[in-house]
């Protein structure tokens, strides 16, 4: 195989591929691109065994099409030699044993890795293929895969869900749903490792993201792009008793505007314990207040005005701060409705509802 094509397209392909991180102590052949051509069309992938990335491009110009038409070349060097080149164009050939590059007056040969350890690159059946806002359902992922993240759970666990114009992720540990604002027959559970698609959709570029699913795999394509995830079980997390404890009409409650209560938590956080980040609350009928203190005894209080309203028993309890400003990090309303249950602070807008975990009592 011998092909032409743009040192600048080139240098682009590989730094979104590259994009896809694969642990330096990982097998040779996992720390290397795969090059192929299938009928005039360039296919550039990286894969971590679990998710795979591929661009295609046709933006080239096919000098030789003979075997051998796949090859397997060493990620890092190649994508650091690249750039360095002075030519505008280069010429790339795949031999049995090297991959040869030229351009300008360069010219270079790169050892390949064993191309047959690189899993041949799955497709779609086309049959289910559902199409959504690309802008609309990254935006959502981004608002709610905190709530999915705990790496002391296990995987199975740690999910997005996408249903009844709905996005949530819940992770055994806190709760975030928001509104997705895609059709509501739109439907998917993502495990938790598939939330790394979203680091490779080009929001400028591409307007729409097509899925399919398999029993092997999920398939993701946008634009010339192409994302792979091994379709790994996911157990269903029952909403029921969450909804309860959303739904709860014995809290006490108290709207706020989001922006003052973010501030006060950062300002309190500087005096709180730096492994557990906790911050002390006292809900009072007319008034939040927050306190923290350190080992070193610095110490920090700050008062909020509110109007408590249903149960309103004083609350005394204590909290992770970076908790808190992650769940009202995801609120794109002014104000949030909060509600103050046993073990979780309620935080509700108009298209935004979590639970955030009050620190067990010691």
């Amino acid at each position: 195989m011998e092909i032409l094509l743009k040192k600048d397209f080139l240098e682009h392909i590989l730094r979104k591929v590259g994009t896809l991180l694969v642990d330096k102590g990982a097998s040779e052949w996992l720390q290397s691109f795969l090059l192929e051509l299938d009928g005039g069309v360039l296919k550039v992938a990286r894969t971590d065994t679990e998710l795979t990335a591929v661009v295609y491009t046709d933006k080239i110009k096919v000098i030789n099409a003979e075997a051998p038409t796949r090859s397997l070349i060493g990620a890092e060097k190649f994508r650091e030699l690249v750039p360095k080149l002075d030519g505008t164009e280069v010429r790339l050939t795949l031999t049995e044993d090297r991959v040869k590059l030229k351009s300008a007056g360069y010219s270079g040969t790169l050892r390949p890795c064993d191309v047959s350890k690189f899993p041949s690159i799955a497709t779609g059946s086309g049959e289910s293929v559902m199409k959504v806002s690309a802008r609309k359902f990254a935006r959502a992922l981004e608002r709610v895969n905190y709530a999915a993240s705990q790496g002391q759970l296990q995987d199975s666990l740690r999910q997005v869900v996408f249903e009844g114009g709905r996005c949530w992720a819940f992770d055994g540990f806190r709760y975030q749903e928001v509104v997705a604002h895609l059709p509501k027959g739109f439907k998917l559970t993502l495990p938790i490792i598939a939330l790394e698609i979203v680091k490779f959709i080009d929001l400028s570029s591409v307007e729409v993201i097509e899925f399919e699913e398999t029993e092997d795999f999920f398939f993701f394509k946008a634009g010339d792009d192409m994302f792979l995830c091994k379709h790994s079980h996911v157990i269903p997390t029952s909403e029921a008793s969450l909804l309860k404890t959303l739904n709860e009409e014995k809290q006490g409650v108290f709207l706020t505007d989001v922006i003052k209560l973010e501030n006060m938590i950062k300002r309190v956080k500087f005096t709180a314990e730096e492994k557990s980040g906790k911050i002390h609350f006292k809900v009072q009928d007319k008034q939040l207040t927050m306190s923290a203190k350190d080992a070193f005894g610095n110490e920090s209080q700050d008062v909020l005005p509110i109007a408590l309203q249903g149960n309103k028993k004083e609350r005394e309890f204590d909290m992770r701060w970076f908790l808190l400003l992650e769940a009202l990090g995801a609120i794109k309303d002014k104000a949030v409705l909060v509600g103050v249950d046993e073990k979780f602070l309620v935080l509700k807008s108009d298209d935004s509802r979590a639970l955030v975990p009050m620190l067990r009592k010691e």
